[in-house]
């Protein structure tokens, strides 16, 4: 039995094409994929690199996924962040952007590189390219008598059984006409010459994918630099990334490794251009395409000894260290199964950093990531089970919780958007690193109603705020509901109590013996005073929702941007407005018909480019 994470529903059998990391083991068997790894139960269905793959009683294929300049960054992050993840109680110190590790390791030419520079520099490889050693190649050709300059061993026995080459016949012999000749040819294709022309293809491939790695790093840190210097986007949003960005760099630094990355850049564009004329000319012409090298060289005289090919050996070798070996199917299942849990240890850690503006003296976090806090008259949890995270409503009466969003961690190279390929629930986010650069409705500054895939990487500075905005929708959804709703039915004595203390702060119904809390500027002893009431009257349902509407109220009067308390200015008739003089961040709930809409604006922008998560609209259905 399988359960799709991306649907969240069970099924027996796998489709003929499946995606990996898609699908979870359920029940209580293990299978076998391909006879050479255990899939055990709770564990994900990934790849060993083959397409055709089989398990214990079921034969099908994987999607299809396309391979990038992105992915190899991208696995060598996500490792070294997941890595640094055992403990999340100290996770909020850790930066979910690029690890400085690996933007230092990338930013300096690597022992290949110099090598390369360095025999580029003497002319080696140009030598070769125009003066190679070649050898001689004796080939037997029936030719015109005068072209002929030797003859084949058995030029007369061909010419006795070939008249059509005679020109004619004498008393004493044969007068030929063409004759079985031997002619010699410059022979390029030899090993040396072949050892040469794959590795100028080795290196133009290795540097290619080089500068392009180094071009996605550069990305990253111009953009970086941007919000350090930049003034388009709002002060606040420059603070939070550059916050975010100055564990692993500050300003100085960045410009400075920057500068850096630049420098390398060049010296291997030089190095990729002289590669590429060496494939323009000379030998490498001559060596057919398809004639092929063995990973381990042969050492022969001329590579050992001959000052020009002897460069050969070396760099093939050094090349061979730097690049990636190529894994047997057991190690390429294991390492797809190790990424799949170091992407689920990374959501967590942007979950955390998102996480912060909920989090306040009643919080508590746990070394595997579980996050309880006090907000809104419930406790949030937030938790990890197998390969999602779950947020969950707590009530006060409430044991279990309500899962109200699931973020499933979907470590894929698909080049679709992951709700093209399904309807996604809606109480379900999809997060995937989209290493094809397709649209998000974030990047754009566009909101939907319901968002429902979020692209996660730590090339991306944006990654905290997008999640944070998904965290902010959802919960915001879930907790205005309940403002200004109707408490009743209050006893008579309560509702005496709240007469004469009544203010606008409060409504009240007397026809139908109910009270609205409206503001949040009721005296915290007088609510106290009502809620004891209530229970002293056995009234504990309207106790209860007493107390956590103003709970609510406390926690709304919180400035989301800046933690300034504000005060809650109701508007009929269900809906309010927040103005933060200190940030100057505008909140306003407003009811149109049957929906709530929530707008959020800071210093008057709605624009997520600009804002970030401080800026926020979306409708509420009632």
């Amino acid at each position: 039995m399988w359960f799709d994470r991306l649907t969240q529903k069970r099924i027996e059998n796998l489709p003929v094409e499946a995606h990996a990391h898609r699908y979870q083991l359920i029940g209580n068997k293990t299978e076998c994929l391909n006879r050479h790894s255990v899939i055990e139960v709770n564990n994900l269905l990934v790849s060993d690199g083959n397409k055709l793959s089989h398990l214990n009683n079921a034969t099908f294929k994987f999607s299809e996924t396309i391979i990038n300049e992105q992915t190899e960054l991208l696995e060598s992050a996500i490792k070294s962040l997941g890595t640094q993840l055992d403990d999340f109680t100290e996770c909020i110190r850790i930066s979910p952007l690029l690890p400085q590790i690996l933007i230092d390791s990338s930013s300096h030419l690597s022992r290949l590189e110099l090598n390369l520079e360095e025999v580029l520099s003497k002319g080696h490889l140009h030598h070769i390219a125009l003066h190679p050693r070649i050898d001689m190649k004796y080939i037997d050709e029936v030719t015109d008598v005068a072209k002929a300059k030797r003859l084949a061993k058995n030029a007369l026995v061909h010419l006795a059984s070939h008249s059509e080459c005679w020109q004619k016949q004498t008393l004493t012999g044969i007068l030929p006409k063409k004759v079985n000749a031997v002619f010699s040819q410059d022979e390029y294709n030899i090993y040396e010459n072949r050892v040469f022309s794959r590795l100028v293809d080795k290196l133009e491939l290795y540097l290619s994918l080089r500068l392009r790695k180094i071009d996605q790093i550069q990305k990253t840190l111009d953009q970086a630099l941007y919000f350090f210097n930049g003034t388009e986007v709002h002060y606040r949003l420059s603070k939070e990334i550059c916050s975010l960005w100055g564990k692993t760099f500050d300003e100085k630094t960045t410009t400075k490794t920057s500068n850096i990355l630049k420098k390398t850049a060049e010296r291997l564009n030089v190095m990729l251009k002289k590669i590429k004329m060496l494939k323009n000319r000379g030998v490498y012409l001559n060596v057919p395409r398809q004639a092929r090298v063995g990973a381990i060289l042969h050492r022969t005289n001329i590579l050992n000894h001959d000052p020009y090919y002897q460069c050969l050996v070396g760099l093939w070798d050094q090349l061979n260290k730097e690049t990636t070996k190529k894994l047997s199917p057991k190690e390429y299942f294991e390492k797809e199964q190790e990424l799949a849990s170091y992407y689920t240890r990374y959501l967590g850690l942007v979950l955390h950093h998102a996480f912060r503006p909920y989090i306040n003296d009643q919080t508590s976090i746990s070394k595997s990531g579980r996050i309880s806090t006090e907000w809104g008259g419930c406790k949030i949890i937030l938790e990890c089970l197998n390969f999602e995270w779950q947020i969950k409503i707590q009530g006060e009466n409430s044991q279990q919780g309500e899962v109200i969003l699931k973020f499933i961690p979907w470590y894929t190279y698909i080049n679709k958007r992951p709700d093209h390929i399904i309807n996604i629930k809606d109480n379900v986010v999809i997060v995937w690193p989209n290493v094809h650069e397709l649209d998000n409705e974030l990047v754009n500054g566009n909101y939907s109603d319901h968002i429902r895939c979020l692209e996660l990487k730590p090339s991306d500075l944006y990654c905290v705020e997008r999640t944070g905005i998904i965290l902010d929708r959802i919960l915001n959804q879930y907790f205005l509901k309940n403002y200004a709703k109707p408490v009743g039915k209050i006893p008579s004595k309560t509702m005496d109590i709240v007469r004469k203390n009544q203010s606008h702060s409060l409504g009240i119904d007397l026809a139908k013996s109910q009270i609205v809390l409206l503001e949040n500027n009721e005296d915290n002893d007088f609510v106290s005073e009502v809620i004891t009431s209530l229970k002293v009257e056995n009234a504990l349902s309207p106790a209860i929702e007493i107390k956590k509407q103003f709970s609510l109220l406390n926690s709304l009067k919180i400035c989301p941007v800046c933690s300034h308390e504000n005060r809650i200015v109701h508007q009929s008739p269900n809906g309010f407005k927040i103005e933060c003089n200190s940030c100057k961040t505008y909140r306003y709930l407003r009811r149109i018909n049957n929906e709530l809409i929530y707008e959020q604006k800071l210093d008057g922008i709605i624009d997520f480019k600009l804002t970030g998560r401080c800026s926020n609209y979306f409708k509420i259905e009632l």
